[in-house]
């Protein structure tokens, strides 16, 4: 039982560092050229009838 919340521990830990290093390079993208992302943010309209 520890060895598998021990492995849990580790994957979450993994996944936050992944996370945090995602938001660090989208933010020095942003700083880098902050129009690149200024036409990718289209919404859906949903219609109805």
């Amino acid at each position: 039982m520890k060895r598998k919340v021990s492995r849990l521990s580790e994957s979450f830990n993994a996944i936050k560092d992944v996370n945090l290093q995602l938001t660090a390079s989208t933010v020095r993208e942003l700083i880098e050229d902050p129009l690149k992302y200024v036409g990718s943010s289209k919404r859906c309209k949903i219609t109805s009838n």
